[in-house]
């Protein structure tokens, strides 16, 4: 029987990996350089801590009665103060729980473990203790974007665009992303696949025209058919691009920013057609073509290049049937599935994304045949990335026609997305 690993020695690496993403640093980034034997632990609780960070550094700010002693000391208050917050009726599936006292008593001896906050354990101590003797006053004096664990600019901004629904999202964007699968129907039908799941006992729920939903978080790997490429890992709310892209066999196809090639796949699996999968990094381009080998979809009709969509130095002049432009953005629809790019994206970079997104779309409509189709795709739920992005475009390109597409579709029940479809007239 395997070890159990002490929630101090959890606390530590995840203090220590919070602290370096408010410094900057993605949680893919650091997560592969965690020590693979408390990785899963430590992933738990450092998203679960950033999910809930703004509502434990407003607390944090609270107890402490001046400045903290280093970013170390603060981050790992941050991450046991998240332990502790959340009531009863906010816990879900894969939610790392613990008795007050083990996370009170733990995250001293983390305290302890740490040469930077070793002296100031008596500190941490007394604010966990002041924090759990006073927890409903605390709690009730924070202001709603505080409690939501959001940027204020962040809050205002999803307030402004969508009075009616903002709470919905941001609520569910504290929640754990299920796992969804797209079965490779080139090589299984959803129905044959179901039943293999069956075999294993495992609990789903059929979604879309070929995807699944797993009841229960399970490694990957282990799944039926994985190292067969008879499925793949896939949000059904970037299952739509394939069925949002008017395009037929034959077809000559860009895919413009395709890494990690989840999207390019989908099409591969439905149609015959002719693909460029292009990507200005050459290391996720390289991502693309094992994904690609893996549902043995990489053949005579797929071409892998390096480019940058806003450019044309990689264009041989040969015009496209159809674009997916699924661009790069904020990546605000997807914090629930990567809580720390709330903490990461700043109101500037909004600003910034959206005039790259512009010139890369003015750049593929050159590219476009008469008649051909331009799917402009973002995993943001800001309007100035989506709704609004879309009547730029319609005002700004030659020959544009928008065509009906499904716009806005936001969290819980799929990742939030932004689709527009435009016709070359």
């Amino acid at each position: 029987m395997a070890e159990q690993i002490a929630l101090s020695t959890l606390l530590v690496s995840s203090s220590k990996l919070v602290r370096d993403v408010m410094g900057g640093q993605s949680t893919s980034d650091l997560l592969p350089k965690v020590d693979i034997t408390i990785r899963a632990g430590v992933h738990a609780i450092s998203f679960h801590a950033l999910r809930h960070y703004g509502k434990a550094l407003s607390i944090a700010n609270k107890l402490l009665t001046k400045s903290p002693p280093n970013s170390l000391f603060l981050n790992l208050l941050c991450v046991s103060l998240s332990l502790l917050i959340v009531d009863d009726s906010e816990l879900f599936d894969e939610q790392p729980v613990y008795k007050e006292f083990v996370v009170l008593d733990e995250s001293v001896n983390a305290c302890s473990k740490m040469p930077k906050t070793a002296s100031f354990k008596g500190l941490l101590n007394a604010c966990l203790r002041n924090f759990l003797r006073n927890k409903t006053e605390l709690i009730r004096g924070l202001n709603i974007y505080e409690n939501l664990s959001y940027p204020q600019w962040w809050y205002e901004k999803l307030k402004n665009s969508y009075p009616n629904t903002y709470l919905e999202v941001l609520n569910a964007d504290k929640k754990y992303a299920p796992i969804n699968l797209r079965i490779n129907t080139r090589k299984i039908s959803r129905a044959d696949y179901l039943k293999l799941l069956s075999t294993q006992n495992i609990e789903f729920e059929e979604i879309g025209e070929s995807g699944i939903k797993l009841s229960k978080s399970v490694n990957i790997a282990t799944l039926p058919g994985y190292d067969e490429g008879l499925f793949s890992v896939q949000d059904i709310g970037a299952q739509n691009a394939a069925f949002q892209l008017p395009i037929k066999n034959g077809d000559y196809v860009l895919d413009a920013c395709s890494a990690p090639g989840g999207k390019a796949a989908h099409l591969l699996e439905r149609f015959d057609i002719d693909l460029l999968c292009m990507d200005a990094d050459k290391e996720r381009l390289e991502r693309v073509k094992e994904n690609l080998n893996r549902l043995d979809l990489l053949g005579q009709n797929v071409h892998l290049l390096e480019g940058d969509a806003s450019l044309k130095d990689w264009w041989d002049g040969r015009k496209f049937d159809a674009i997916l432009a699924d661009v790069p953005c904020t990546g605000s629809g997807v914090v629930r599935r990567h809580p720390d790019i709330k903490w990461l994206r700043k109101e500037v970079d909004v600003i910034k994304t959206v005039e790259l997104q512009r010139k890369i779309i003015i750049n593929l409509w050159d590219m476009l045949k008469f008649g051909g189709y331009l799917l402009y795709v973002t995993c943001s739920v800001f309007k100035e990335e989506g709704e609004l992005q879309a009547q730029y475009f319609t005002t700004k390109l030659e020959g544009i026609e928008r065509l009906p597409s499904l716009g806005h579709i936001f969290p819980p029940k799929q990742d939030g997305f932004f689709y527009a479809l435009f016709k070359k007239n």
